[in-house]
């Protein structure tokens, strides 16, 4: 969580006089608007325990919905670690054809159906036929579970299912993220769970968690279950598989390079490739402000500044704006193996990976902190030092890896890249 959010919610603790001491706390979604001047439901959102506000992590506190406008400070881990996929499994589609218009566009909503068109879903919960029957926004009945000491009771909160698919005898819940998440909050897989409990009964409700890679263009599905439908903390990971749709698509260098990218003097800190193209979308979608485009992306907005940032120095952001380029919304509306191939000619052409080529010499981890260490500002001043220079010169590095490892315009000795 950003710290003006861990500093909103210590204002409303010290407000309130809310003690931590182990007691469950009511609190009104109006009074956390007012008091803080932030919206509730971004205050309220998290997906790891680092995100929870500093005030309620240290006290081992969750938030939790209980109905419209309301929510429930109480103690409890509702956080777990997302399990790593052991081994992953080639998929070929049974398609009759090539769905030449799939996994392209935005939001999690095309890779979900991209894995339900292949068949990849039905493979991997074995329940054949499915039918779509659920996505969006609702709100959930009335039910009531245990967390911890305090009884909890839930009755109209909103949840949202990015897919559920319904067979003979069971209902397939799918909760979507882009990238590998390292913690996932069960409450986003408990509520729906109940609730669609409660709508069929007599059919098993199955919940799995989807993730899907840009870089890699990777699937990993894991299935979670709960040993009692009244404890959200007795999760357990039935089992997880990865699968890869497409193999790298091996390229070499010549093959990529193209017009360079103007010079600049910054360097992005910004190593994820699906939270940039998260930022894209938003950006893409009209947000300007860094809190709005923070509170779309999930994360803080220095970090969402950071990946526009990224955007810019790979010619996808026109400069100094949150404007996509004509690149960048190319780069949105492809298909998964030329948004690979976009953006690996965007990394390859951006200027100072073009001025490590153009040397002739081996890119090495030392070149590499000594190129963002030389830029300077418009006063002359050294635009970065200490660890800021290391952590640019490591995302320049993860994508040098990536380029190796996918593309394969780049052989990896060690720390050192030569051109493939």
């Amino acid at each position: 969580m950003s710290a003006g959010h861990d500093v909103s919610w210590q204002r409303f603790v010290d407000h309130n006089k809310l003690v931590l001491d182990g007691r469950p706390h009511r609190i009104e979604a109006e009074a956390l608007r007012t008091q803080t001047g932030c919206e509730p439901r971004l205050l309220a959102r998290y997906d790891s325990p680092d995100d929870l506000p500093r005030c309620l992590r240290e006290a081992g506190y969750s938030i939790l919905p209980l109905r419209h406008g309301e929510y429930l400070l109480a103690p409890g881990e509702l956080c777990c670690a997302v399990p790593s996929c052991r081994r992953t499994e080639p998929w070929t589609t049974h398609l009759p054809f090539a769905l030449e218009t799939a996994a392209r566009g935005e939001g999690e909503a095309q890779w979900i159906d991209h894995a339900f068109n292949t068949g990849l879903l039905a493979h991997f919960v074995a329940v054949e036929p499915l039918y779509l029957t659920i996505r969006g926004r609702e709100r959930t009945g009335s039910f009531a579970f245990r967390l911890g000491d305090a009884r909890v009771e839930v009755s109209g909160v909103q949840i949202e299912v990015d897919a559920g698919y319904e067979g003979a005898g069971a209902v397939v819940l799918v909760e979507a993220k882009m990238g590998r998440p390292r913690h996932i909050n069960v409450r986003q897989l408990y509520y729906p769970w109940r609730h669609f409990g409660q709508l069929a009964p007599h059919k098993a409700i199955r919940t799995v968690l989807l993730t899907y890679d840009v870089g890699s263009t990777r699937y990993e599905l894991h299935e979670f279950a709960f040993a009692d439908a009244e404890d959200p903390t007795s999760w357990r990971v039935v089992r997880s598989v990865g699968y890869r749709l497409y193999e790298p698509d091996q390229r070499r260098l010549d093959e990529l390079l193209g017009e360079r990218r103007p010079r600049t003097s910054m360097v992005p800190q910004a190593d994820d490739f699906n939270r940039l193209l998260r930022v894209l979308e938003v950006l893409d979608a009209g947000l300007e402000r860094p809190d709005a485009v923070a509170g779309e992306v999930g994360f803080s907005a220095r970090q969402a500044e950071y990946y526009r940032e990224a955007g810019e120095f790979l010619g996808l952001v026109q400069p100094n704006t949150t404007w996509l380029s004509p690149a960048g919304r190319e780069l949105l509306r492809a298909s998964p193996q030329r948004r690979r191939e976009l953006l690996a000619r965007a990394v390859v052409n951006s200027w100072l990976v073009r001025d490590l080529l153009a040397s002739g010499e081996p890119i090495t981890r030392a070149r590499l902190h000594a190129a963002v260490a030389a830029l300077v500002r418009r006063d002359g001043q050294p635009r970065y030092s200490g660890s800021t220079v290391v952590r640019r010169a490591r995302t320049l590095e993860s994508w040098l890896r990536w380029l190796a490892d996918e593309v394969g315009c780049f052989r990896r000795e060690g720390g050192t890249y030569l051109p493939g």
